[in-house]
């Protein structure tokens, strides 16, 4: 074998090698990195707890900005959510519910938290864009009947009562035997009295 041949091999052999390592340690990093925004994401539990509200949403924000790239920083915006609904302290549930939505790895998770936006617009009375946000969230998402019922509560809001009663009239063909289609019908039931 030739001499560039054998420095061929060597040279491709000590690449190897020094990737293999790089990948350990950015494994590593990376895991170390989420157990630190696992422990600091379990400090939220204690305050809650302890009923401390206002520093457990300080803990989920902090968790939130400061470990953005680990999994548990939208559990955190999360937990934001639910702690300023809990203890009625107010965040912007509806850029909140957003930013997990544009971020989420999986679809059903995006769905249900623009779901979530599209709900923290309604409570604002923008219903409107509340409805165009619904409009997004496609008909094979497991959250859809809730989403066409919050879109036609929606239009119940807006006076549109014909629009409201055909959604709820589609809530109850696509979905006849759920929770969905008992509201659906006794919201059709309220507004043809």
């Amino acid at each position: 074998m030739s001499k560039s041949k054998i420095y061929t091999i060597i040279s491709i052999t000590l690449t190897a090698i020094f990737v293999a390592i790089g990948f350990y340690f950015i494994k590593k990093h990376q895991k170390e990195y989420n157990y630190a925004a696992s422990y600091q994401l379990s400090k939220v539990d204690e305050l809650l707890q302890q009923k401390n509200y206002q520093g457990a949403l300080n803990q989920a924000e902090y968790v939130a900005k400061n470990y953005s790239k680990s999994p548990m920083a939208l559990l955190a915006m999360s937990y934001e959510i639910g702690i300023s609904e809990l203890a009625n302290i107010p965040v912007n549930d509806v850029a909140i519910s957003q930013t997990i939505s544009s971020r989420a790895k999986t679809l059903p998770a995006k769905f249900l938290y623009e779901e979530r936006a599209a709900y923290g617009l309604y409570r604002q009375g923008k219903y409107q864009q509340a409805i165009s946000i619904l409009n997004t969230i496609p008909n094979n998402a497991f959250n859809k009947p809730s989403a066409i019922l919050l879109e036609a509560e929606a239009y119940e809001k807006l006076n549109n009562k014909v629009k409201a009663i055909t959604l709820y009239n589609e809530i109850i063909k696509s979905f006849p035997d759920s929770y969905f289609s008992n509201v659906a019908s006794y919201r059709i039931a309220s507004l043809e009295s």
